[in-house]
This record gives C-alpha cells, structure tokens and sequence, in this order.
C-alpha cells in the first residue's frame, strides 16, 4: 500500500516536472518565434529599401541617358544646320560666278575669307580728304614750302575730362592755352614742338602731345566735344620742318 502512494507521487510529481518544462519550452518557443517574426520584417524593410533604392537609381540612369541623348540630338542637329548652311552658300557662290562668268577656284571658306577681308580693306582704306569743311586756308604757304610731306591719321580732342582726363581743362604739354585753329598735339620725336605744320592750307602749331599720339598721328583740338564726334577719324595730307629723320623715313616706308 505504502509502495503504490509513493508510486503514484513520484508519478504526480514527474507530470508536474514535465507541465514546468513544457511551459519553459512554450516560452523559448514564443521568444523564438517573436525573433523570428522580428526579422521578417526587418527583412521585408530592408528588402522594400533596396528595391526603392535600385528604382532611384535606375531613374537616375534613366534621365541621364535621356540627358545624353538630347545632348546628342541637340549636336546632331546643330551640325546639320551647319552643314546646310554650308551647301546652300556654296550653291548661292557657284550661281553668282556662273552668272558673272567666273570659274570658281576657290572653296567656300576661301571666298568667306576673302569677304571678310575685302570688307576690313574698305574699313581700313586711308582716304586723304579735305580740311576746308572745318577752316579756311589762314596761310599762303604749299607743301612745297616745307622740308616733310604725308598721310597723317587725324583725330580730335577738346578740353573735356572724357578728351583730357585729370589734364582737364585746356593746358598744353608746353604751357600754352589750348586754341581751336591752332593747337595740335603731335609726336615730338616726328614734328618738334612749336612747329609749323600745314594741314589742307591751314598753318597749326605743335604745341601738346598725347598717350596715343605717337608716330604719324595728330590730334587737332576743338573748342566742344560734339565737334570732336563730328570730325571723327581722318586722313590728311600734313607738311612740317625736322623731327627725327629715320623715324620719318620708317613712316614714310609703312
């Protein structure tokens, strides 16, 4: 009898021992099965980043490919016009020398040139024109009179700040007071100060200079800038006596 109560607490107290370790392993299991379920969904975020960060990128691809190709076309289409262009001046060129019985010879890029320069020639081109539309002849004296004769370029100033700067004001480089029909500022080193110098029948004295009036360059005063805008840049025929001999003879050579 006593062997059978103990047989069945030691059987009571096995199936409680096991109900306890059943219950730690559900708990193991749950903690598990919580971690598990964790790193799911860690996986499942991390796997939705990289897939929203691979559609960033390959839209970033994509727009620069879309970038490149406009870029591509843009060219394309910029050298097409190019080269129309091209084609239709040459056309234009080889109507014009067929209807003026020319045989072209050159390219196109040759007769452009050719243009161009033509152009700046007739921009360029010294033309010796008269003074009289400013002064009358105040002298009896001809070139002939006078030791040096050529084409100076002739340009005016007045006694403006614009003209003369902080020398504002109608002071010469000689100390003389600037006058129009008779004040002009030379190169000393080709026309010598308090020279005589004819210029279209009228005598002027050399009496200033200026930072850019060097070689065969005269600036003629006037009493106003608009006079001065108004004579612009000419080309004149000028007689004087001395100044530097080679430096003349260099100038009468260009």
């Amino acid at each position: 009898m006593i062997c059978f109560i103990g047989s069945l607490l030691v059987t009571a107290k096995m199936e409680a021992m096991g109900k306890e370790q059943e219950e730690d392993y559900m708990e193991v299991f749950d903690y598990l099965s919580e971690d598990a379920q964790i790193k799911e969904i860690l996986e499942e975020k991390i796997k939705e980043q990289d897939e929203a960060f691979l559609a960033e990128l390959e839209k970033e691809a994509l727009l620069e490919k879309i970038k490149l190709e406009n870029e591509y076309a843009q060219t394309s289409v910029s050298e097409d016009m190019k080269e129309f262009k091209k084609e239709e001046g040459e056309k234009l060129l080889a109507k014009e020398d067929e209807e003026n019985g020319d045989v072209p010879a050159q390219t196109f890029e040759d007769k452009m040139k050719a243009r161009k320069q033509e152009e700046q020639n007739r921009k360029d081109k010294k033309q010796v024109v008269s003074i009289q539309d400013v002064f009358y002849p105040n002298t009896d004296k001809t070139a002939d009179s006078f030791e040096h004769t050529m084409v100076f370029k002739i340009t005016a100033y007045c006694p403006c700040s614009q003209c003369n700067g902080p020398w504002s004001g109608g002071a010469t480089s000689t100390g003389a007071r600037a006058t129009q029909g008779r004040t002009i500022a030379v190169d000393p080193r080709v026309i010598p100060y308090g020279s005589k110098v004819l210029i279209g029948g009228h005598e002027f004295i050399a009496e200033d200079c200026g930072g850019a009036i060097k070689g065969a360059r005269i600036d003629l005063y006037l009493d106003s800038h608009e006079r001065c805008n108004s004579w612009g840049v000419r080309y004149l025929s000028v007689s004087w006596n001395g100044g530097s001999s080679k430096m003349i003879e260099a100038l009468m050579r260009q």
